[in-house]
């Protein structure tokens, strides 16, 4: 897959699309590619680029939410990948394309989620216990969660196996677009405990940082950032240094326990039902299946849903990480 480009708009080809043919891995995997960059040129157009204001998000969402699901079908026919069984050999062509998908997924999504922060910001901001979302939300936040704790098994397989590509862009990105995701989504609906494995990602993204991969020190400054606005939104109602009881040594990273994500929530505030599938592990084996991301299709069909309600268009605050640290 060297060469290939990470990211083509459909108006790019003119050629037609490489075949899938069963039993051939690398031309299938090749074609399969080829078809999640063109989703990945939608999603960078359709979703982040310039536009009249007056574009539909909503139809966007859906129309690339349903091309994602007709493509993970295929991948999981022609390259699947089981992330239930670490110790047996991977194959690092599916685990490329597993990870790319599941991207796609969360980038569909992550308006949605700077959308949902922005209130959070404000001086009169809701409690957690009163942070509810609409049900199109609610499925778009399940299946983000989904799609981001996969994304992390699969990091971690293929550090088990050192197969972590330090040349290509794909495992960094992934794993960076993976972390914040979650980070975010605990600000909005509290899990009140760390469900997935935080000091794992922390340690992978320090072993980029020392192998000079270069966007890894801005990912991991990125992310101690949002870290550090999880804590000033939470920390303060947080039961602080007190053992959270979970499966995660988060003593392995220097200073990360100082962060209100790595200890048990607000006194008071019910687990958020929003993580309940991470949390009593269900379904984490192959939780992005495309019914899904069509339920969430379903969801957004809802009759009488506004999406212009949530300031999406106006998006020119979201990338300003400073802003938003510094602005409560």
């Amino acid at each position: 897959m060297l060469g290939s480009p990470s990211v083509m708009r459909d108006d790019d080809i003119s050629i037609p699309f490489p075949e899938i043919k069963p039993g051939d891995e690398s031309q299938s995997a090749f074609a399969i590619h080829a078809i999640l960059s063109s989703h990945l040129g939608k999603i960078l157009d359709a979703i982040y680029g310039v536009h009249d204001q007056q574009r539909n998000f909503l139809l966007e969402v859906r129309s690339i939410l349903s091309r994602i699901a007709e493509t993970y079908v295929i991948l999981r026919q022609h390259l699947p990948l089981d992330v239930q069984q670490p110790s047996q050999p991977l194959s690092r062509e599916s685990a490329t394309l597993h990870l790319l998908l599941h991207q796609c997924v969360i980038l569909t999504v992550r308006p949605v989620l700077f959308s949902l922060l922005k209130p959070l910001l404000a001086s009169n901001a809701p409690i957690p216990d009163a942070r509810h979302s609409s049900s199109p939300f609610e499925s778009m936040l399940k299946m983000c969660i989904e799609s981001a704790v996969q994304i992390l098994k699969i990091m971690a397989i293929l550090k088990q196996q050192m197969m972590c590509d330090i040349f290509l862009p794909y495992d960094i990105d992934a794993l960076f677009s993976a972390a914040f995701a979650l980070i975010l989504i605990d600000i909005i609906r509290p899990a009140n405990e760390l469900l997935w494995d935080l000091p794992q990602v922390m340690n992978l993204l320090g072993e980029f940082v020392s192998r000079r991969v270069a966007p890894a020190q801005a990912y991991r400054s990125d992310l101690v950032q949002i870290l550090e606005l999880h804590t000033k939104l939470r920390g303060n109602n947080s039961r602080q240094h007190q053992d959270t009881g979970n499966m995660f040594n988060v003593s392995l990273v220097p200073g990360l326990d100082e962060y209100a994500i790595t200890h048990p929530g607000q006194l008071g505030i019910s687990p958020d039902p929003l993580w309940s599938n991470i949390r009593d592990g269900n379904g984490v084996g192959d939780p992005a299946h495309p019914n899904t991301i069509l339920s969430v299709i379903d969801d957004l069909n809802v009759e009488g849903f506004d999406v212009s309600d949530t300031d999406m268009l106006d998006n020119a605050w979201m990338w300003d990480m400073d802003d938003m640290s510094t602005n409560i």
